[in-house]
């Protein structure tokens, strides 16, 4: 009788231990990973600050000075905040700057490609989402560094500088651009006549990618025409389609023929091209037609008859070829 309750006991206690046992090395972890896996995702789920400014930086600048073949020299501009505020060193010596108020946030700078000596302004926030700019090329001048404040009496949060160009200019990129609070993007112009910067109305944060001044790739990989004349009206918020179904393109290519330009776009792995009908630069039609309805299977670079461009030959499913000719230009949609 005893030998039984000792048995029983001792089973008693050797059950409890594994079921502890259990429970603390897999039941218990479980809810670790779990707990741990939960607080990734919440991670994962906040916002990132996708806006591309600067707290550091070196500029190569314009000097009016002429080497002794008669070429502009240059000089280095180095920028940096420090302390919330921003210094300047004009070829490793400092610079006194002028008229910046507040805690600086960050900066960017902005060019103008119209101008002989390509002039460029440095524009920065403050602590208070205020604007402050300077022209940052006549540096011969006794007030170089003479930020004045940049009036938008707008709900500015932050300033970006864009990896697309906005709008027609002949000149080069328009690159510069305020963050309102409500995440809108907003492309900054600089105004000749008064001498400072006005915000364009045109949201651009769902822009992805321009292609020259004819289409942009909106985020979600659409494409829509450029409003060269910044009216922005719906016509121009259509996306390219084709049988009533938007294009997404994974690759661009800009054709020249008889200085005609042509587009082809690559989507869903087949073949589209685009010609375009244009009043002046601005492209107030656009027919999209199918190369080949099959999908494509190979697609090789070659030599053109031009030696300023290259061919792309084409092979479809059914084994059929397309030679795009001519390419000047090929984007790659991310």
């Amino acid at each position: 009788m005893r030998k039984t309750m000792y048995l029983f006991v001792i089973c008693s206690i050797f059950i409890f231990l594994g079921g502890y046992l259990f429970y603390d090395n897999f039941v218990k972890n479980e809810k670790c990973s779990l707990k741990n896996e939960y607080n990734i995702e919440k991670n994962n789920n906040q916002e990132v600050n996708k806006n591309k400014n600067y707290t550091e930086l070196s500029e190569r600048i314009i000097d009016f000075e002429q080497d002794h073949s008669g070429n502009l020299k240059h000089k280095r501009l180095d920028l940096a905040i420090k302390d919330n505020k921003l210094q300047a060193m004009l070829n490793y010596q400092e610079v006194n700057i002028k008229g910046l108020e507040g805690k600086i946030k960050s900066f960017i700078i902005s060019r103008d490609y119209c101008s002989d000596v390509a002039n460029k302004w440095l524009i920065a926030i403050n602590d208070k989402n205020e604007l402050y700019m300077t022209d940052i090329n006549y540096y011969n001048r006794d007030d170089y560094m003479t930020f004045k404040k940049i009036s938008l009496n707008n709900d500015i949060k932050d300033i970006t500088d864009l990896d697309f160009n906005v709008g027609f200019s002949t000149c080069g990129r328009v690159n510069t651009a305020v963050v309102l609070k409500d995440n809108s993007v907003h492309q900054l112009k600089y105004d000749r006549e008064k001498d400072t910067f006005t915000m364009s109305n045109t949201d651009v944060s769902n822009f992805k990618q321009s292609i020259g001044s004819t289409y942009i790739v909106y985020n979600d990989n659409t494409i829509g025409r450029f409003d060269t004349y910044g009216k922005y009206e719906n016509e121009f918020n259509e996306r390219l389609k084709y049988n009533n179904k938007e294009l997404k393109a994974s690759i661009i290519y800009e054709s020249v023929e008889n200085d005609y330009i042509t587009y082809y776009i690559v989507s869903d792995n087949k073949l589209y091209k685009v010609e375009n009908t244009y009043d002046g630069p601005q492209v107030t039609e656009s027919k999209v037609s199918l190369v080949n309805d099959k999908r494509i299977t190979v697609m090789m670079s070659k030599a053109s008859s031009n030696v300023n461009y290259h061919d792309i030959d084409v092979t479809f499913e059914d084994d059929s070829t397309y030679i795009i000719k001519n390419i000047s230009l090929e984007y790659n949609i991310n």
